[in-house]
């Protein structure tokens, strides 16, 4: 049995936290040690996005993925696999897998 801890009378306090100025626009915790964010910077009309691992520990980006559009509002979940599903403003779909560096 899990025990969660009762933080109605405590104080908790951030370990970490990402600048302004970035849109987060889905996130996916994976295996209760790292987040799988979608982000967007730029502007409406020539929007920027990727796709980024954050270690939740300490906040350290793992890796990141440029995206040719933007994510969909929540449109990002993880296959038991590991493969990584995004929906894009666009409508299109992109299925991400890790690997080994390719040369």
């Amino acid at each position: 049995m899990t025990q969660r801890a009762n933080l109605g009378s405590r104080r908790s306090s951030a370990l970490w936290q990402q600048p302004a100025g970035t849109r987060y626009n889905a996130f996916v915790v994976c295996r209760e040690s790292h987040i799988l964010h979608a982000e967007q910077t730029g502007s409406r009309f020539a929007p920027q996005a990727r796709l980024v691992c954050t270690r939740i520990t300490d906040g350290d980006e793992i890796w990141s993925h440029t995206l040719p559009q933007p994510v969909v509002s929540n449109g990002c979940s993880v296959a038991a696999d590991g493969t990584i599903v995004v929906c894009l403003r666009d409508g299109g779909i992109l299925a991400l897998r890790g690997g080994p560096p390719t040369r």
